[in-house]
């Protein structure tokens, strides 16, 4: 009985490399990239994800929304999914505002932001 598993042989010279670092993966909708690095028997490994167009574009609705004001349903900030995953959706699901409060207004993340001002 043959088995329904297949498998591939990558030529060597079909391999992406930055420096020691071998592409592993790469996800053309979102720019998402896996790197791999054998590091003598331990593989590490790095997830790369492009957030320059949001930054360019967070940093367009700053200037856009200068001096519009606050009010409900307000778009204040936009935040690639894989940080909202790991940083703010389990605050979400606690329903933690402090929380997602303190780290909307870190002056580390104003760039996510989409208005001046405080929430």
């Amino acid at each position: 009985m043959q088995s329904a598993a297949t498998s591939a042989v990558v030529a060597e010279s079909d391999l992406v490399f930055d420096g020691d670092w071998c592409l592993i993966d790469h996800d053309p909708l979102t720019g998402k990239q896996v790197w791999a690095l054998d590091e003598g028997g331990k593989l590490r490994i790095r997830e790369v994800m492009p957030v320059d167009e949001i930054l360019a574009e967070n940093a367009a609705l700053q200037v856009e929304n200068l001096n519009r004001p606050f009010g409900d349903m307000a778009l204040v900030a936009r935040v690639p999914m894989h940080i909202w995953s790991n940083r703010l959706a389990p605050a979400i699901v606690q329903q933690d505002r402090a929380y997602l409060s303190r780290w909307l207004n870190d002056s580390n993340h104003a760039r996510f932001r989409t208005r001046a001002g405080r929430i």
